[in-house]
């Protein structure tokens, strides 16, 4: 991987199986807190689908693999230039990957939706009135607005920050059906969409 790259990986995740061999005792145990099979194996096979993805950036096997986490609880790979983020929708999730920048990615599955009134709610006015002239925007602009709050690692508590320059942000489309974000630090980066 080259520095000028973003790396987006589409896994459907209802193929993923598997015991978690790869995970380590805190996300088993995590794992393990889940209260329904089906809920608890997707997210096992995320992690582990997350896992598999690092170790051919890193040269790392997957179960070795160690995280660490900023202040607002974001994972990162102590010591590495790989940066990552993951976001998931139904069966689909996507990973985004990169080197020497933060990143986020976010996805939603399209639905009927109260896009207007969520806008009023918690977005800035700007993008609230882009959402009411248009309501088909709401999913672009909360995707982009969650790829931002990832790629900052502070979450959706702080739904109302503005995206501060700096920060590049990418529409995509990972599937039919689903819209999709990526916002990471710095320039314009190329990005590849590939499953995995």
């Amino acid at each position: 991987m080259n520095p000028g790259e973003v790396h987006i990986w589409r896994v459907d995740l209802s193929r993923w199986s598997g015991d978690g061999a790869e995970l380590d005792a805190e996300e088993l145990a995590r794992a393990a807190r889940f209260r329904f099979p089906e809920i608890r194996q997707r997210w096992v096979a995320g992690r582990a689908a997350l896992r598999r993805l690092l170790e051919r950036y890193t040269g790392v096997p997957a179960a070795e693999l160690r995280f660490a986490r900023g202040e607002h609880g974001k994972p990162y790979l102590a010591g590495s230039r790989v940066r990552f983020n993951m976001t998931d929708s139904g069966d689909l999730a996507l990973y985004a990957v990169t080197l020497d920048a933060e990143i986020g990615v976010d996805v939603e599955r399209v639905r009927a939706i109260d896009g207007a009134s969520i806008s009023r709610r918690f977005l800035p006015e700007a993008e609230a009135a882009a959402v009411a002239a248009d309501p088909a925007s709401f999913l672009r602009i909360w995707t982009r607005r969650e790829a931002y709050l990832k790629c900052i690692g502070v979450g959706l508590r702080r739904i109302d920050l503005p995206i501060e320059p700096g920060y590049w942000v990418a529409d995509l489309e990972p599937a039919p059906g689903y819209a999709g974000a990526a916002v990471w630090e710095g320039g314009e980066r190329s990005i590849a969409v590939r499953d995995f």
